[in-house]
């Protein structure tokens, strides 16, 4: 848990606002859908609003926020290392350390998912584009993830200027719902395709 602030006047009516975060050493993704392996609970938990991530890309930058009525909520969460399941639990209540400054920090509200509107056409037979507003897109190093956590890499890559890159998906891809993940500048964003 990185801090506890508190809500004003919130819509949800909800008093307080944890921040989360944990930090991926691996040099890939992981994925770790919502469940038994990433869960949130405590007395709190039932009121709770927020999304818990399901892709943690490398490095530090993996937060995000639940808003709750101050009651305890504990995010735990559960991967491999090697052949041991680890898992990592943190907990919020009312009483926890508060967020420092006038509120909580940018990095704790940056999404993991760039927005969907930098995929087109989403939906996809198979080929689409990935426009990015800032920075420069890498060709290497992309791969596509199924929602079961299994990694693809691309049929075909075509970088078409340093914002814009053509991506294909392996034609033994199924219909469903994928991530791709693509190196902009040093840090990586997730993409969400469906395909047709």
């Amino acid at each position: 848990m990185v801090c506890v602030d508190t809500l004003n006047n919130d819509p949800s009516g909800l008093k307080y606002v944890a921040t989360f975060g944990c930090t991926n050493s691996n040099s890939t993704v992981l994925y770790v859908p919502h469940g038994s392996d990433n869960n949130l609970t405590g007395a709190g938990a039932a009121t709770a609003v927020g999304t818990l991530p399901e892709l943690f890309p490398p490095g530090s930058s993996n937060t995000f926020q639940i808003k709750f009525n101050g009651n305890k909520i504990v995010w735990t969460v559960k991967t491999y290392k090697v052949y041991q399941k680890t898992a990592v639990a943190q907990d919020a209540s009312s009483t926890s350390q508060r967020c420092k400054g006038s509120g909580i920090s940018s990095a704790a509200t940056q999404k993991v998912i760039a927005s969907g509107n930098n995929v087109m056409p989403n939906p996809t037979t198979g080929k689409f584009v990935i426009t990015v507003d800032k920075g420069i897109i890498s060709n290497k190093g992309i791969y596509i993830i199924d929602e079961t956590g299994r990694k693809y890499l691309p049929q075909n890559v075509n970088r078409m200027s340093a914002t814009k890159i053509q991506i294909e998906l392996p034609t033994s891809l199924t219909q469903g719902v994928y991530y791709v993940s693509i190196k902009v500048n040093n840090t990586y964003k997730i993409f969400k395709v469906v395909k047709l």
